[in-house]
């Protein structure tokens, strides 16, 4: 394999570092367009609502292999 590139364990994990790093800089930089003001009771309930089904999703596939049926998808 002549010509091909070798990275050690360390330098992907700097490359990976610097990279998430980079991404997480650029998402400070913007600000929200969302006021605290336009958000609504409702839309934090339904927020957390919407938690509650991705976590059960996610334990029922990981012990059944299985999600949520449509019947109880609400």
């Amino acid at each position: 394999m002549q010509g091909a590139l070798h990275l050690s364990r360390r330098q992907s994990l700097q490359g990976l570092v610097v990279l998430g790093a980079g991404a997480a800089l650029g998402g400070i930089a913007r600000p929200s367009p969302v006021l605290a003001q336009d958000i609504s009771d409702e839309d934090i309930f339904r927020f957390a609502l919407n938690l509650e089904y991705m976590e059960a999703e996610y334990y029922l596939r990981g012990t059944t292999g299985k999600g949520i049926d449509a019947a109880d998808a609400g």
